[in-house]
């Protein structure tokens, strides 16, 4: 009887906690509303231009994310590549040396890899009984030393009764901390060691380049003849903290091959399927 009395009273306790806890979120988030109603327009469209750059920043976070693990690319890679699932990781060397991305094409990918997705964010703005127009051409994307620069052709138009204003999104540039650049220049440096390594890599070499940028180099062996590297950023607010591409002497594969390793990258990525041989397009 007693255990059981116990147990009903840290019942009790948890519906007690959860009420309280949802009581709590439910009357912040009227207060919210609230407190936003009672603003100026002035106030308010600035209170909105601030809550889209934020929903803007999380995407470009996460999209440089996605090109980190793909080695630099959004679309199809340009060389042979792993298919991994979610991942396409790109070959540096496959039998030679590949088309390794260079500066202008990160900033390519990137650009397709955030297009039209910003807009998303403008959704923010539904919920807040105000009218809006927009218009939208592209966005900008620089890779540069330690930050990758957003710059979004959007100018957007709130409407509130007779008032307008208007807000040019060029005029607030979103910088994302980033090793992008540096991970890429290791990653090239990699790839053309191997290459006049005779398909070896010379790892304590690499020490000093780590040591300089804060970079982690991360090599597996995993899948027979081929090696996957990962250059890793533990800055945790630095994106993308995992930059993935891989290296085979092999010329080229059995197109039947098929990868069943469990292969477990900085335990993030998903089983290898199958090793996608297509050959690059000319440049």
């Amino acid at each position: 009887m007693e255990k059981r009395s116990q147990v009903s009273a840290f019942v009790i306790i948890a519906i007690i906690v959860i009420v309280a806890l949802s009581s709590f979120l439910f009357v912040r988030t009227v207060n919210k509303e609230i407190s936003f109603n009672f603003l100026s327009f002035n106030k308010q469209s600035s209170f909105l231009r601030e809550e889209i750059s934020n929903c803007m920043r999380l995407i470009y976070e996460q999209e440089l994310e996605l090109i980190g693990a793909q080695g630099g690319y959004y679309n199809i890679p340009l060389t042979p590549y792993l298919d991994a699932g979610f991942n396409d990781i790109p070959f540096y060397y496959f039998g030679e040396l590949n088309y390794v991305p260079d500066n202008e094409l990160l900033e390519e990918e990137l650009s397709a890899a955030v297009e039209f997705k910003e807009l998303e964010c403008l959704n923010l703005i539904d919920e807040k009984n105000i009218e809006y127009e927009f218009n939208f051409k592209s966005t900008n994307v620089s890779v540069e030393e330690n930050k990758v620069v957003f710059l979004t052709d959007l100018l957007l138009t709130l409407k509130k009764g007779e008032n307008l204003i208007e807000t040019d999104f060029r005029n607030y540039p979103i910088e994302i901390n980033s090793a992008l650049k540096e991970m890429n220049n290791f990653a090239s440096y990699i790839a053309y060691d191997y290459e006049i390594n005779d398909e070896g890599l010379c790892i304590s070499c690499y020490t000093e380049i780590s040591d300089d940028n804060g970079l982690i180099v991360d090599i597996s062996s995993d899948i027979d003849s081929i090696l996957i590297v990962s250059i890793i950023d533990n800055k945790t607010d630095y994106h993308p903290q995992v930059y993935s591409f891989a290296l085979t002497s092999l010329a080229e594969f059995n197109d039947s091959l098929l990868l069943t390793e469990d292969f477990n990258l900085n335990q993030d990525y998903q089983e290898f399927s199958e090793i996608n041989i297509e050959p690059p397009p000319e440049i």
